[in-house]
């Protein structure tokens, strides 16, 4: 079973769950070593934002996944990062899930949406390797 734990949180909250509760169709897409994948995550219309993020580490390979959300307003007002390590021949999944983001700038608005960065790594070699990611939003 992979381990998951919380890197850095700074005004969101930010947790391993054990699945998605969101029935939305999710983002997924693979991710390797060779570089980070970016992107925004947006809130479904007038809900409060969460973002559930899944990792599946298909091959075994021995990896660690690096997973931060940031404000994508360039105001610098909320940082979540969670890193997941598996070990080799561990091929599950692990889940983390960010909520409770700060307001906006204007401290009225709920922010209603984050940039993220998914970066994968083989901790024994410098060999590729790849895993399976999923994003929900709420």
């Amino acid at each position: 079973m992979a381990l998951v734990r919380m890197s850095a949180t700074t005004n969101v909250s930010a947790q391993e769950i054990s699945g998605p509760t969101s029935s939305t169709n999710p983002s997924t897409f693979n991710i390797n070593n060779n570089s980070s994948v970016t992107g925004t995550a947006l809130s479904s219309p007038g809900m409060p934002l969460t973002v559930q993020i899944g990792i599946e580490n298909g091959r075994g390979d021995p990896d660690s996944c690096r997973v931060t959300v940031s404000d994508c307003y360039g105001n610098q007002s909320f940082l979540g990062q969670a890193v997941i390590d598996w070990e080799e021949g561990d091929d599950s999944v692990a889940w983390v899930q960010f909520s409770d983001f700060s307001l906006q700038a204007d401290q009225s608005t709920p922010m209603d949406q984050c940039n993220y960065e998914i970066a994968l790594s083989n901790k024994q070699s410098t060999s590729s390797t790849e895993a399976a990611c999923s994003i929900y939003t709420l």
